[in-house]
């Protein structure tokens, strides 16, 4: 049976994955600089593009190059192009870098889309990556992504579905590939805005439309009380309830569940 072709964009042009390529000298390539996003495309339509968008300018003014518009036509032709009108796909957004006179520029856009399947059970287990990870990249999101990878298969090579990262001071920040908050009865509880890790759109839309007190802290995995609902989040599985963390088991409410559901 022949195998269906999947399309992707690159500078300004729609092409099959076998046909797609870039420069040697690309700086994504070599050295992993640049950005990206990823999208959950539900039924065809693009969920917080707009937020996404937003955010990959902000990040390419972090790292002090300009990026060009990225057209909202170029994705719905890509979406028409990979009949991505079923079921939930991954939009994935990649700009990299180019050197020209000692000033960096975007030189590829990229955007690949693929049928998505989560690959994180109904309940999550959760374990603490044993190395304090932080740096100011950690703030966006960079192509740089090896570490990542690495804290991921450390948690899957012992038996977790994850790894959350902690900095110097045992601070709880995010996952490798989620953010993490948790629910009492005192309101939900996000990782200090001042500490550096990646804040999510999919978290923004928690901390912007939950209806109940947001407490923003510096916490250990022993200062999550002990009646808590864990969840994590990210763009494509919206959230998840984590049942363990290291040793600790935690209860699952389903009324939390139902509370974040009508967010989305």
């Amino acid at each position: 049976m022949k195998r269906a072709i999947n399309w992707i964009f690159i500078n300004n042009e729609i092409v099959s994955e076998e046909e797609a390529n870039i420069s040697i000298t690309d700086r994504g390539f070599l050295f992993g600089e640049g950005i990206f996003t990823t999208i959950r495309v539900n039924q065809g339509k693009c969920e917080f593009l707009n937020e996404h968008l937003t955010r990959l300018h902000s990040h390419a003014k972090f790292l002090n190059f300009t990026l060009p518009e990225i057209s909202h036509d170029w994705i719905n032709e890509l979406i028409l192009k990979n009949q991505s009108y079923d079921g939930i796909w991954k939009l994935k957004i990649m700009v990299t870098l180019i050197e020209i006179k000692q000033e960096c520029t975007a030189n590829n856009i990229i955007m690949t889309l693929h049928p998505y399947q989560t690959s994180y059970p109904s309940l999550v287990k959760l374990c603490i990556f044993p190395h304090p990870f932080y740096t100011p990249l950690s703030l966006i999101k960079s192509l740089s992504y090896a570490h990542h990878n690495y804290a991921y298969n450390y948690a899957k090579n012992i038996g977790f579905d994850d790894a959350i990262y902690i900095n110097e001071g045992g601070f709880l920040l995010e996952t490798s590939r989620a953010n993490i908050f948790w629910i009492d009865d005192r309101g939900c509880w996000i990782p200090d805005m001042s500490l550096l890790y990646l804040k999510g759109i999919i978290l923004q839309q928690v901390i912007a439309k939950l209806k109940i007190p947001i407490h923003f802290t510096k916490a250990k995995l022993e200062n999550i009380s002990e009646d808590a609902n864990v969840f994590i989040c990210n763009s494509m599985v919206h959230f998840h309830p984590v049942e363990v963390i290291e040793n600790r088991l935690f209860k699952r409410n389903t009324n939390f569940e139902s509370i974040l559901k009508k967010i989305f």
